[in-house]
């Protein structure tokens, strides 16, 4: 390009001793001369500039070409990962330019990179390191420390002129120092009070602990990262603060509790305290606003309420030292109402693996007792339970029902959970309801003690809600009404239970029904008490089976010596049994007994020694099932047969013998009523002392073991019990939910 020009050296605004420097005009021919007139007071320039000169100094906007020259390369923050930027203009230097990023905070406003972050500049090429903080010298004065995210960046450079924007994702952004070379963050495990395990530890306020689905949701969200990511997390001791603020965010103790003064736009806030000048976190306190409106449910949520499981598990993602992003996952900074986001992606699950990983070699030289994190500290425990290992909280049981200050000699009684299934440890809740007139010493505990009991409305009332909580991944949340009057009659009362929700209240009125699998009744195949749980008996040519039974006093005095022995018996089993023939003198078509008393000793077997109130005592009694062979109903070779044991304890006021009515039953027996009603039902319904279990006698004959088919055949015996003909329909029923029986092909 060819340029003239006339400099005017008397022009008003311009001082004698013009001068002109040649040098910074780059490369192009340079020369000066007059006008041909002889004007001594004009110069005049002749110029003639290269394409390269007009692009280096004529101003012009700096242009983005690419990243990286990879359109689909994604970034990780604060892992020192490099963005390389190709374009033009940037100018030679840096000078006052710079990059800028969306605030993953705020989502509206620009961050500008530190110095540390930019690696070179050159007028078609920046490389800078993709930070997750920023200092807040270099950006918004209203935030501390904000974090790059994703989305459009763009840069100015030292002239002030803005590039276009251009795209970027961060995959996952990990907490970093905000000054110097901005080291990582790492995690790292502490010695705590419940493990020799280096784990995080979090104290509950009080506040939040007695909110138990908040409990469900807390738990809930710390499995859901330890089983993503490894990092290990517990529950600690409730605490209770009444200054205001509430917990100090600097005192090394992790804390979830309740802060009114957060922000009214704030949900919850992690706060985040390094150790000394250590990379690491030695203290984690999420706090929570109680002025919003919450949901606590996991999986759902109300109208214009905030979903507490998925603002938790965005906390959480805080704890594992995880920023925020501007994509859509959980680490995304706001959430609004009625929207439910609980899901890690697994752009989560890498950034948490990533600070892991990378923190195994991470040596905090013991400062804070700190440790370093290991494959040992990472924890799945729980973290695959299956669905046929889901919770069930079968029922509660009460160890005694006299009435504090009224037993001889003094117990007290205790409640007592029986929880199948699920994943420990177990967290409890005992709720007092309307009507309670007990006290129990502990609210949390498994099995708490009735201290006291009022008399209130003539009756001593133990009314509670339990609330049982798992430890598995999503966990499962149980709950169960007990309500029992207490007496303070001295009497002895020997019982047995229909199952783990029969408080012995005669009758029983337990709310789900299931009387025909006492757990105070089972077999075993070996001898031994010291094993409570159920094996189904197989007939052995020699030896014996062994009915196990459990007795409990409940009464306020102790048992009497020789006054209580108890009867087992055997029948085959049907959905109409009477009473008491079915059980001792019933025979099949052939002559076989379908029917009998089990190996009774003259008196039966007797309870020696007593029991003292809330005492238990489980006694064992060999017995030899029927054959199945004897019973060709039961199929051609029978392989084994259904049959149902019972045991009833008979106790009187004078020595032996016990076999005249009423027994010690709190309600006379039926007996052998017309055909077709059954007395045994109503029998095991309202008294204390005679339970029953169904169970299956199979051969000893391992090649018989399977039937048709290669599937164990079970035969069921229907009976009619009413008083009238009428059409039934069979439901068969998993009644524990396991999932692992298959009822698709039944045989008639």
């Amino acid at each position: 390009m060819h340029i003239k020009m006339r400099i005017i050296s008397n022009f008003p605004t311009l001082t004698t001793g013009l001068s002109f420097d040649a040098s910074r005009m780059g490369n192009g021919a340079f020369s000066k001369y007059s006008n041909g007139s002889g004007d001594a007071e004009n110069l005049w320039l002749d110029y003639l500039l290269t394409i390269s000169d007009i692009e280096n100094h004529i101003p012009r906007k700096p242009q983005i070409f690419n990243t990286d020259n990879n359109p689909n390369k994604t970034y990780k923050a604060g892992t020192g990962d490099i963005l390389t930027i190709n374009g033009r203009f940037f100018a030679n230097t840096q000078g006052l330019g710079n990059v800028y990023f969306k605030d993953a905070d705020n989502k509206i406003s620009e961050v500008r990179l530190d110095g540390s972050d930019i690696v070179s500049w050159s007028n078609n090429q920046i490389v800078v390191k993709v930070p997750s903080v920023v200092n807040l010298v270099n950006a918004n004065p209203k935030l501390s420390y904000p974090s790059p995210g994703s989305g459009n960046f763009y840069i100015i450079n030292d002239c002030g002129d803005r590039s276009n924007n251009f795209n970027i994702l961060i995959d996952y952004s990990v907490l970093t120092d905000f000054s110097g070379s901005k080291p990582r963050y790492q995690e790292v495990g502490f010695t705590t009070p419940n493990s020799s395990e280096k784990r995080l530890t979090f104290n509950i306020d009080r506040e939040v602990f007695d909110n138990t689905e908040a409990m469900q949701c807390i738990r809930a969200a710390m499995k859901q990262w330890s089983c993503a990511t490894g990092i290990n997390m517990e529950i600690g001791s409730v605490t209770t603060s009444t200054t205001t603020p509430k917990y100090s965010l600097n005192d090394g103790i992790n804390t979830i509790f309740r802060n009114p003064q957060l922000s009214s736009s704030t949900l919850m806030g992690t706060a985040i305290t390094k150790c000394n000048n250590n990379s690491f976190y030695n203290d984690r306190d999420i706090q929570i606003n109680p002025a919003f409106t919450w949901d606590y449910s996991l999986n759902t949520v109300s109208l214009n309420s905030y979903h507490f499981y998925s603002v938790l598990i965005h906390e959480f993602g805080h704890v594992n030292n995880l920023n925020h992003t501007l994509n859509t996952d959980v680490m995304f900074p706001s959430m609004l109402p009625d929207v439910i986001k609980t899901a890690l992606t697994q752009n989560d699950i890498n950034g948490g693996i990533n600070v892991m990983t990378a923190s195994l070699s991470y040596n905090p030289a013991s400062a804070c007792n700190a440790f370093t994190m290991n494959a040992a500290n990472k924890t799945t425990i729980g973290c695959y339970a299956t669905s046929s290992q889901k919770m069930q909280l079968e029922g509660i049981s009460i160890s005694c029902k006299c009435a504090p200050s009224f037993s001889v000699p003094a117990t007290l009684p205790i409640l007592q959970p029986r929880i199948y299934g699920g994943v420990p440890p177990y967290y409890y809740f005992w709720e007092s309801l309307t009507g309670n007139s007990a006290t129990i010493n502990n609210p949390y505990a498994e099995q708490p003690t009735v201290t006291a009991c009022s008399l209130v409305n003539s009756a001593r009332k133990v009314k509670y809600k339990l609330t049982v909580i798992d430890n598995a991944t999503i966990p499962t949340i149980e709950s169960r009404i007990i309500e029992v009057d207490l007496t303070a009659s001295q009497t002895v009362n020997y019982a047995m239970r229909d199952s783990y929700e029969d408080l012995y209240n005669e009758f029983n009125n337990q709310a789900h029904w299931d009387i025909w699998n006492s757990p105070d009744i089972w077999n075993r195949k070996t001898n031994g008490t010291s094993n409570t749980e159920h094996e189904n008996p197989e007939y052995f040519l020699a030896a014996p089976n062994y009915v196990n039974f459990r007795i409990r006093n409940v009464g306020c005095i102790p048992g009497i010596l020789n006054r209580h022995a108890v009867r087992l018996y055997w029948t085959k089993s049907s959905t109409g049994e009477d009473w008491d023939q079915d059980w001792k003198t019933a025979n099949s078509s052939n002559g076989k007994p379908e029917g009998r008393e089990i190996n009774a000793p003259t008196n039966g077997f007797l309870i020696n020694p007593i029991l003292n109130p809330g005492q238990e005592g489980i006694y064992s009694q060999a017995w030899f099932p029927p054959v199945p062979q004897d019973y060709p109903e039961f199929g051609t070779p029978p392989v084994q047969i259904d049959v149902c044991i019972l045991a009833r304890i008979e106790s009187g006021t004078t020595a032996p013998p016990y076999n005249s009515p009423p027994h010690g039953m709190a309600i006379s027996e039926l007996f052998d009523l017309p055909t077709p009603q059954k007395a045994l039902k109503q029998n095991v319904i309202n008294n204390n002392d005679i339970v029953t279990r169904n169970l299956i006698v199979t051969n000893l004959n391992q090649n018989d073991i399977n039937g048709p088919g290669g599937n164990i055949l079970h035969y069921a015996f229907i009976d009619n019990v009413d008083v009238a003909s009428k059409s039934y329909t069979i439901e068969f029923k998993d009644i524990f939910q396991t999932n692992l029986l298959d009822f698709n092909t039944l045989v008639k």
